[in-house]
């Protein structure tokens, strides 16, 4: 459910940026149109996920199967941390936003594929959020690292003003 949620949370917001774009350098209605269905489209997603999250706390669900997939199975952090980058990078530069993005990950550095797929999400959806709530022109910094079984991931970016998101 989760997954489901940043995957299709992430494709909306990309959506909702590039709509907002299109409708303040248009003066057709129907852009700003476009633009207010994504958000409620987003937001009905993020409803209906917090309903079925309260729903799957009540019941009790238990998520062992989910935290024992893919511990058996491992692959290259330096590689994986680097292609989401490289990718939000393109993208964030696609949009005329600049910034820094560094991986001091050592290459050979592993992590099992349950914790690369959450990892992978969470750089997608950083980079999502610097598009839909950073100030274009405030630049940001994303920097992934790595000691001994830790991973840090820190982002520093410039909250855009009200004018920019009124949408909330």
């Amino acid at each position: 459910m989760l997954r489901l949620h940043d995957d299709v949370a992430n494709r909306l917001s990309l959506a909702s940026i590039r709509a907002h774009d299109l409708a303040g350098s248009s003066s057709d209605p129907q852009s700003r149109a476009l633009a207010r269905d994504i958000d409620d489209a987003l937001a009905g997603t993020r409803d209906i996920v917090r309903m079925l999250d309260a729903q799957g706390d009540a019941d009790s669900v238990d998520d062992k199967g989910f935290e024992t997939c893919g511990k058996t199975a491992s692959m290259d952090a330096f590689q994986l941390v680097d292609k989401h980058l490289h990718a939000g990078r393109t993208l964030l530069a696609d949009h005329g936003v600049e910034g820094v993005i560094t991986n001091s990950i050592t290459a050979g550095t592993t992590v099992d594929r349950a914790q690369a797929r959450l990892i992978g999400d969470l750089l997608d959806e950083l980079v999502v959020n610097i598009l839909r709530y950073g100030d274009r022109n405030g630049g940001y910094v994303l920097s992934v690292g790595c000691r001994g079984d830790d991973m840090t991931i820190a982002l520093c970016d410039t909250v855009a003003s009200p004018a920019r998101h009124p949408r909330g």
